[in-house]
């Protein structure tokens, strides 16, 4: 009987597949089966992986995007559970049986996440996340996305009993969408363990039209997410700070990008429309610190992050 399903979906990127799947292998066990969808790859992909472990389920379609590949690999899937693992990504030894102890320890909690390292298509540290939650995370979910799509570990029939998976037609933060309709009925727990390594082969921040994208995004998901009977009530009772939250993402990423004036004018309507949702270490090094210096005083910080245990 196969225990846990590892979906890798995958588009031209034959030049990190294998040190995604041999991070799933130094995972070990008897139970796991790994699951690669092809996303209409014309590079090697599809040689590399057929030459490499005869075990491996390979699935190929014309390109979809990652949503629609994830989806097809759930449906494909055996597993009791259902982990995931982006092509470019990496898991730390002991990721799996880690997650699988926590699911263990908690009955009726159906979903483990865990922290992990952020580094560039380089291998320099960016950053790493760290927290400990907890419960039903839903209120926290729809300010802040700590989930990090490589780390998760979630029951297959929690996954199914959604009227949707991934969201294909989502451009970007279709993952943002799914752990938020999981998160309206199901436990979950996300462990501060640095188990998942995500490398960043694209800056999604070079433009100010990513940012609008990222930006609209947000609000149009909570839009739609608002029809839904168990999301609807927490999303108008925090429909103000919603809206104050998305002027806080704009002048966040307006200041990485260095365009401080507008960071600056984002952060302050931010503040009128709603002080209490203002990150205020943010705030205060947007209005007072030069993004270099901010980032330097991250790095050093994320070096020893707190262990919430």
């Amino acid at each position: 009987m196969v225990q846990t399903s590892v979906i890798i979906p995958t588009f031209n990127r034959a030049a990190t597949i294998l040190r995604a799947v041999d991070s799933v292998l130094k995972n070990d066990s008897s139970s796991l089966e790994i699951i690669i969808v092809d996303d209409g790859s014309t590079d090697d992909t599809s040689t590399l992986i057929h030459n490499y472990h005869p075990s491996i389920l390979f699935i190929r379609q014309e390109n979809q995007g990652a949503a629609a590949a994830r989806n097809r690999g759930i449906r494909a899937a055996q597993g009791e559970f259902i982990a995931f693992l982006d092509a470019d990504d990496e898991w730390r030894p002991g990721k799996l049986q880690r997650q699988l102890d926590v699911l263990a320890m908690n009955p009726g909690v159906s979903f483990v996440g865990t922290g992990g390292e952020f580094l560039t298509s380089e291998g320099k540290l960016v950053r790493i996340q760290s927290v400990y939650r907890r419960g039903n995370l839903l209120k926290e979910l729809i300010f802040t996305n700590y989930i990090i799509t490589s780390s998760v570990l979630v029951t297959r029939d929690s996954l199914l009993r959604e009227k949707e998976l991934f969201r294909p037609e989502l451009i970007i933060s279709e993952d943002w969408d799914l752990w938020l309709r999981l998160s309206a009925s199901n436990q979950m727990i996300i462990i501060p363990d640095n188990l998942v390594s995500n490398h960043r082969l694209h800056d999604s921040l070079e433009s100010s039209s990513s940012v609008e994208q990222i930006v609209n995004q947000y609000i149009n998901i909570i839009s739609n997410l608002n029809q839904d009977p168990l999301l609807g009530p927490v999303i108008d009772r925090n429909w103000s700070n919603i809206i104050a939250n998305s002027i806080y993402m704009h002048a966040y990423y307006a200041y990485l990008r260095g365009d401080i004036r507008t960071a600056r004018l984002k952060i302050i309507k931010a503040f009128l429309a709603a002080p209490a949702r203002l990150k205020w270490s943010t705030a205060l090094a947007i209005l007072f610190l030069h993004p270099n210096t901010f980032e330097r005083i991250k790095l050093q910080m994320n070096k020893n992050p707190r262990n919430y245990r």
